[in-house]
């Protein structure tokens, strides 16, 4: 089939999806987090117990992207009486149309057929009792064939 656009309405004859205007980027922009842009969604310990910060950055999955301003995006996770890994990823889900950033105490695999895609962009482990997390607790996994 031939497609084509991108053409102005006229009496609003033209519609476009999501889909059609992200397909134009398929093959000049690779799926990843944006090495260059800012600080690249880079994992930070957080100024308090289990706070984690995701640094500002840029990423392009799924012909959709996610943007982290200045601001930053954070959370908290919850300490534990025992050592416990958690797992941080960036969310795509086509189907509720949101990206998100979270985390799970499991390893998540992409469930395309339902719309959902996990990027594995790091780990965290805290040791039983730790009352704040520190970047040797943190491994960064952008870039990996995870992310």
């Amino acid at each position: 089939m031939l497609t084509y656009g991108f053409y102005n309405s006229v009496n609003k004859d033209r519609k476009y999806d999501a889909e059609q205007i992200g397909a134009i980027f398929n093959g000049l922009i690779n799926d990843g987090i944006y090495a260059n842009y800012k600080e690249a969604m880079k994992i930070v310990p957080g100024s308090g117990k289990g706070h984690i910060v995701i640094r500002p950055g840029r990423a392009w999955f799924n012909g959709t992207w996610t943007l982290i301003d200045d601001d930053g995006h954070s959370f908290y996770i919850a300490s534990s009486q025992v050592t416990a890994t958690y797992y941080i990823y960036l969310c795509v889900n086509k189907n509720d149309r949101m990206n998100s950033i979270a985390y799970y105490n499991e390893i998540r695999e992409s469930e395309p057929d339902k719309g959902k895609f996990f990027y594995l962009m790091g780990q965290v482990t805290i040791p039983a009792g730790v009352s704040a997390i520190t970047e040797d607790m943190i491994v960064d996994l952008r870039g990996s064939s995870h992310c």
